[in-house]
């Protein structure tokens, strides 16, 4: 019995913060009104899939071995598993919730874990464009802004390419870096 507490205990978290993250996104998505020049960065929608199989199959594991085994698992299986499980949750809480919203001059960033703020390109203050040479597909931007607030858009994640051409076409070449090399 005591063992049913602790499971339910680390995967009822997770759940919860997954329901709130899909309605949060049902919502959000009746809001935006986009034209040809705006765009949305976000994270593909295949991850979600990933984390709610990584989610499916260890709960699955950790029930049907509590369940249907004479013996319990040691508690190391039930930390591997439990881990998989809070690192499919966050992989699907993250695609839900992070978002940059480029709509003229204006930039909304939806935080994963922090507050949604408003602002505009003028209120940047710097972009670091990051990448390694000999790894195809990685690369980053980070931006910073002047009141201290700063987010990252990765190379992976859906229209990167345009936002990166609207941060070097916004902001002036001084305040860029690593951006003269391709």
């Amino acid at each position: 019995m005591y063992l049913w507490v602790v499971t339910a205990a680390g995967l009822l978290p997770p759940l919860i913060m997954g329901i709130f993250a899909v309605l949060q996104k049902i919502k959000r998505n009746k809001d935006i009104d986009m034209k040809d020049e705006d765009f949305i960065v976000e994270i593909s929608d295949s991850v979600i899939s990933i984390g709610v199989m990584m989610d499916l199959a260890s709960a699955g594991i950790m029930v049907g071995f509590t369940i249907f085994t004479e013996n319990l698992p040691p508690l190391i299986f039930y930390a591997v598993f439990g881990l998989l499980f809070w690192i499919g949750s966050f992989l699907i809480y993250r695609t839900l919730t992070f978002k940059v919203i480029v709509k003229d001059k204006k930039i909304a960033v939806y935080s994963s874990f922090g507050k949604t703020y408003y602002l505009s390109f003028s209120d940047l203050d710097s972009a670091a464009r990051q990448y390694k040479p000999g790894k195809t597909g990685y690369e980053q931007i980070r931006v910073k802004t002047a009141s201290g607030k700063s987010f990252t858009v990765k190379s992976r994640e859906i229209c990167y390419k345009y936002f990166k051409e609207r941060i070097k076409s916004e902001i002036p070449t001084e305040k860029l870096v690593g951006f003269g090399v391709e």
